[in-house]
């Protein structure tokens, strides 16, 4: 309680106040969108001076592309009281720009009459897109960068609640979602729910009800009081099932297109952090694999033999008679068989074996586990299978491959690298036929060489 000896408040004077030195600007107009008051924080953000703005239309200060949604918002307004929450509206300034605000409203009184009264702020969306795409670049996840995204809809105060789902790099569907069961966020969706049709048909669903929905879908929305929804797909940069925007409507609360703002923004969101995601994993992708096979390059070869601890074999695999063919037939046709070859190396190792092109015809497989037995059969399937014919630049041509070995019962490492390309330089000078093998640093090595 104040202390007794407080003087009184003017209340009215604390009021005027209040709205007149207030950094918002707030302006209030009736139900058929005339403004009847504004404060002097319009001249400030926008180059309005009250008396310039009373008996005029809000709408007249609304950009044109925002033009229908603010009408819209009036006429929910009318019908269901101002949405709560944050929106978005570009307002001309009065030296002819556009400024972009952030607004809430309410519905107040002068004693007789209703009215409306917005109250908007300058909006810095940059800022929040920096913060996405530092988090991408730091390396977090696509559902961590998404997760704020929700917010943009005011959910905690609408009774709405929002779902983002998208198609993980390795398959299956992940999804961020406000207090919603994964059912109804269109991440396990089935091909003939709402969600698959609008992947399916890249194209906006929209329903008032719930007689689209299967069963169960059905009774959990009933449960949770929703009963409209949207869904806006969002196409993925990287070709594949486009993301979607799911919005669903609470009981007693505006319909789903009165957050058609919330959805314009969560969708360039979504679209900014799927192709920022996309350009990274091609970085990666390139910075770890080989452009022209699409092996592991040596940067990722080495960093699986510096941390192979489990023991295993290296083979080291050099091309015998590839020059003669990319010097007759061109640069072309040698990449073409070097691409060739990488597919018959991918079918000939196990699974979890890492396949590496280390540069030129050079070529390097990593076997986790393998026994040296193990190691020399790989290598025959390999010799075997290089061997048989290609067909390049529209004539059979016919190569071999010498290939070193060395097995380690612990840790691999360079060591064991390099007793593989002893190994191989024996092959190579054709002092080795694969049978006997001598003991490497850390285990046993052997080569096979030219047919």
């Amino acid at each position: 309680m104040p202390a007794p000896d407080t003087p009184p408040v003017d209340v009215d004077r604390l009021r005027t106040s209040l709205i007149d030195d207030a950094f918002e600007w707030m302006v209030a107009f009736d139900t058929e969108g005339t403004v009847v008051y504004a404060n002097d924080a319009g001249l400030a953000i926008a180059g309005w001076a009250p008396d310039a703005l009373v008996g005029r239309s809000i709408l007249d200060l609304v950009h044109p592309q925002d033009l229908e949604r603010a009408a819209r918002t009036i006429a929910i307004g009318n019908e269901f009281g101002p949405p709560k929450g944050t929106t978005s509206f570009r307002v001309h300034h009065a030296d002819g720009s556009w400024v972009d605000l952030d607004v809430t409203s309410a519905r107040v009184t002068d004693g007789t009459a209703t009215f409306f009264a917005a109250y908007g702020r300058p909006t810095d969306y940059q800022h929040a897109v920096d913060e996405i795409l530092l988090g991408l670049l730091e390396g977090s996840t696509v559902a961590h960068a998404l997760r704020p995204v929700c917010d943009v809809f005011s959910w905690q105060f609408t009774g709405t609640r929002v779902a983002i789902s998208w198609t993980e790099a390795g398959g299956g569907h992940g999804h961020v979602a406000t207090e919603l069961p994964v059912e109804l966020t269109g991440a396990d969706a089935p091909a003939d729910s709402p969600w698959g049709q609008s992947r399916a048909q890249v194209a906006r669903v929209e329903h008032r009800g719930l007689d689209h929905l299967d069963p169960d879908r059905r009774r959990l929305a009933e449960e949770l009081g929703l009963w409209a929804y949207w869904i806006e797909p969002v196409t993925d940069p990287a070709g594949g099932e486009p993301a979607l925007v799911t919005v669903w409507a609470g009981a007693g609360g505006p319909p789903p297109e009165n957050h058609e703002l919330g959805v314009e923004l969560a969708a360039n969101f979504v679209e900014l952090v799927l192709r920022w995601t996309y350009q990274l994993r091609r970085l990666e992708q390139a910075a770890r694999f080989d452009d022209l096979t699409g092996l592991a390059n040596r940067t990722q070869f080495f960093e699986h033999l510096e941390s192979e601890t489990g023991g295993g074999a290296l083979l080291y695999c050099d091309l015998d008679q590839f020059k003669p063919v990319n010097d007759a037939f061109g640069h072309a046709a040698g990449d073409e068989l070097l691409r060739a070859v990488a597919d018959r190396l991918r079918a000939c190792v196990r699974a979890g074996d890492v396949v590496a092109r280390l540069g030129g015809d050079e070529f390097a497989v990593l076997c986790r586990g393998a026994s040296r037995a193990q190691a020399d059969d790989l290598a025959a399937r390999i010799r075997s299978s290089l061997e048989a014919p290609f067909s390049v630049a529209g004539t059979t041509v016919t190569i071999g491959i010498s290939i070193g070995v060395a097995q380690a019962d612990g840790r691999l490492g360079l060591e064991v690298l390099e007793a593989a390309d002893r190994a191989l330089y024996r092959a190579k000078a054709g002092t080795s036929t694969g049978a006997g093998a001598t003991e490497g640093p850390r285990g046993s090595e052997g080569g096979t060489g030219p047919s």
